[in-house]
């Protein structure tokens, strides 16, 4: 199946995904009606849908629900200051829709989750929600709301959905996601990885995979999608619907890292890493695609892997670049020969058995 056959079947998929998501954050705003009202620039968050939290420290018991803490004797702590809530060895579980809410009153504004100890969340739908819809329909690229999760604790979050995010950032932090069929990263404009940060997630039906609209940057992490079976590619970059002014490139960036990626096997969709628009650069990496996965896919923009980097795929397709493509000396590309030879470039480049250089 060539790329743009490809390409609108996947964008079929998501639609439907999309449109489930947007039924649920319905459902969650009409839950939260009474409590979620925010004022002009401000960021509110509620815990395990116990209203939303003022400053201070709190406790939340295993069954999600809620006391008052102290500055010695708390797992839960706000600060509306910094926008910032620290979790500390606080692990509940909830039948309710969201684990953590925030509530953007406006298109921008940057929130924060500090992590100490270990702590877990499981709840009903989304494990953490920090989305804000923006103006541009199906893209919502104008959009600056943020979330950062960081510290030196770690999170297992069990749910649906994982994280919902408009913009997220990962900064050196140890997360554990195991979702329910759906996404485990679902971020509606930026995904950045950096510093040291591990990701692993873990889905025994049609999800665990990580679907951003504009870009995604990993720098210095490791990602372990390996266990999931997703049918469409493991790591997607949309960009359908971003207009030219605000798109990024390349919108799929790999430095220092390591990406191990797995999905249903034999899957016609089945790439580790799927770029439609911007490009994609993977510099001194190694991505591994496991269960009989194919490689890394763009659709739209230029490829370019350099420095000390290994796609390796099996027996798959380890690299398809519909435009050009950039293969550094240092390279070591392991996968399925196209039509003999290790290299084919007329227009669908395929990396071969074994190409380096």
């Amino acid at each position: 199946m060539m790329i743009g056959q490809q390409r609108k079947k996947i964008r079929k998929i998501f639609v439907l995904r999309f449109a489930a998501i947007l039924t649920g954050s319905v459902i969650g705003f009409f839950v939260f009606a009474v409590t979620a009202l925010a004022r002009d620039g401000e960021i509110q968050v509620d815990v395990a849908e116990g209203g939303n939290l003022e400053d201070g420290y709190y406790k939340i018991a295993y069954d999600g629900t809620r006391t008052s803490g102290t500055e010695s004797d708390y797992n839960v702590r706000y600060d509306s200051s910094t926008h910032t809530l620290t979790l500390k060895d606080v692990k509940f579980h909830t039948s309710n829709s969201k684990g953590i809410n925030f509530i953007y009153s406006e298109t921008k504004g940057a929130a924060v989750i500090e992590l100490i100890g270990e702590n877990e969340i499981t709840s009903n739908r989304f494990g953490i929600s920090a989305y804000r819809e923006g103006s541009i329909p199906s893209s919502n690229a104008d959009v600056e709301a943020s979330l950062t999760i960081k510290g030196s604790g770690t999170l297992k979050i069990n749910s649906a959905w994982g994280i919902v995010a408009s913009n997220l950032t990962i900064d050196g932090s140890r997360l554990d996601l195991t979702t329910g069929g759906q996404t485990a990263l679902r971020i509606h404009r930026d995904l950045l990885i950096r510093n040291n940060a591990d990701i692993t997630t873990h889905d025994t039906g049609d999800g665990g995979d990580i679907y951003a609209d504009r870009s995604v940057r990993i720098l210095d992490s490791n990602i372990d999608l390996s266990s999931i079976q997703v049918e469409y590619p493991a790591v997607y970059v949309a960009n359908n619907y971003c207009p030219e002014n605000l798109l990024i490139k390349p919108a799929f960036v790999v430095e220092r890292s390591s990406l191990t990626i797995g999905g249903l096997a034999d899957s016609s969709l089945g790439f580790s890493v799927y770029v439609s628009l911007g490009g994609a650069e993977i510099s001194d990496s190694v991505l591994k695609a496991v269960n009989k996965r194919a490689g890394i896919a763009v659709a739209d923009g230029a490829l370019e892997i350099i420095g000390d980097s290994t796609v390796s795929t099996g027996e798959n397709v380890a690299v398809r670049a519909l435009e050009s493509a950039k293969i550094g000396e240092e390279v070591e590309i392991t996968g399925a020969r196209a039509e003999g030879k290790p290299l084919v470039n007329n227009g669908l480049m395929y990396a071969g058995q074994h190409y380096r250089g």
